[in-house]
């Protein structure tokens, strides 16, 4: 019993330190735009498109059925916002996509990238089974093969 009462403020001091030396060492949560970043990170291919609520989908409208939008990059803690990377493929002259470019996060990282290329906002939502869905206004997109006649408006891809 002496050893008991003896030992037993030390051993609630000993469990005590112990608790709390484990205090702030649980692994912080990743930044927004790293989760984000891997959920984009993929090929997603066209399910529809329309511009100005048109279907813009062939063989009525522009855009092909093979068309494909490729997002890769590494994160870079240093540089969370990016710059990515892009690549599209399936399109023909006129298109609202440049055919490869670069992006950042805008200020919602869960919500808004910027396409470099012409500094256009897309606000993307990932739906739940997994839909990519990318909507931005193009005005007077300035790269080869756009024509604006045909590519300014309100565009969104629907793409998985």
């Amino acid at each position: 019993m002496k050893y008991i009462s003896a030992f037993g403020p030390l051993m609630v001091l000993a469990v005590l330190v112990l608790t709390l030396s484990h205090c702030g060492k649980d692994n912080p949560a990743p930044p927004a735009e790293q989760v984000q970043l891997d959920k984009l990170k993929k090929t997603w291919n066209l399910v529809s498109v329309t511009l100005d609520g048109a279907d813009k989908k062939a063989p009525a409208g522009q855009i092909q059925t093979s068309f494909a939008l490729t997002i890769s990059g590494t994160f870079n803690t240093a540089n969370p916002k990016g710059p990515y990377n892009f690549t599209v493929t399936g399109t023909e002259a006129p298109s609202p996509w440049p055919p490869s470019g670069t992006w950042l996060f805008g200020d919602d990282a869960e919500s808004q990238i910027i396409r470099q290329n012409d500094n256009v906002a897309i606000t993307y939502s990932i739906s739940p089974s997994g839909q990519l869905t990318l909507t931005f206004v193009c005005s007077g997109c300035n790269y080869p093969g756009a024509r604006t006649e045909t590519v300014d408006g309100n565009w969104v891809f629907v793409l998985e």
